[in-house]
């Protein structure tokens, strides 16, 4: 016997549903490290984050990658799994200046309301 696993917790029933939700925060995330804008970044993301990521460790992290990245041209969701509790995403992104495929790996707070990012890799 499986049991079913909700991917998406409050954030929505189904995929389409929790992407609806979550799709402008990504967005958002994404512009904020192409502009380099912390305070969009810090903005959007939880109080554990805020502690583990400080402006000097973001502005480290957009020099190093934001010239090997380039603009975002696409990306695409693949998958969402569970987190610690947490719906984690999974996208694959194409960038101008990339010449693979970048995984986009986001945790939201499982809290509809007014989710926030407590996780955000980008490889």
């Amino acid at each position: 016997m499986t049991t079913s696993v909700n991917y998406f917790g409050s954030l929505g029933s189904n995929a389409d549903e929790a992407l609806a939700v979550v799709e402008p925060i990504v967005s958002e995330i994404l512009k904020s490290h192409e502009n380099g804008d912390y305070d969009l970044f810090s903005s959007l993301i939880t109080q554990n984050l805020k502690a583990k990521v400080k402006p000097e460790g973001f502005k480290k992290a957009v020099q190093e990658n934001q010239p090997t990245l380039g603009i975002m041209q696409s990306k695409r969701f693949v998958a969402a799994l569970n987190k610690g509790g947490n719906p984690m995403f999974l996208w694959v992104a194409r960038f101008s200046k990339a010449e693979d495929d970048v995984l986009i790996n986001i945790t939201f707070t499982d809290d509809k309301a007014s989710p926030k990012v407590d996780w955000v890799w980008i490889e």
